[in-house]
């Protein structure tokens, strides 16, 4: 089995906060273990949001702000589903490692 590894930069949605050294940003990790594609949504405030496909079997890593709220959408039958919500620290990774 192959599993692809994507690394994503940072959206602002308003620029209040990139250059804050008081928001730290945690690193993040996640795995798809489902058979289908499915949308990661994460969100905070201070205008963070990060939206990606992430395909099946494939790990995205990124860095999210401790307060990160973070839902797994996929296709239901006809329409969004929410499959999961999850809290940052569940995701975060100790070290850089991930992002080799």
């Amino acid at each position: 089995m192959i599993i692809h590894t994507v690394s994503t930069e940072i959206t602002w949605l308003d620029n209040k906060y990139p250059d804050n050294p008081l928001m730290q940003l945690l690193n993040c990790t996640y795995r798809n273990i489902l058979e289908r594609m499915i949308i990661v949504r994460c969100f905070a405030s201070g205008g963070f949001y990060l939206e990606r496909v992430v395909f099946p079997f494939e790990i995205l890593n990124f860095q999210a702000p401790e307060n990160t709220e973070v839902e797994v959408w996929s296709h239901g039958l006809g329409c969004p589903e929410l499959v999961n919500t999850l809290a940052i620290n569940e995701l975060t990774v100790e070290t850089t490692e991930a992002y080799a």
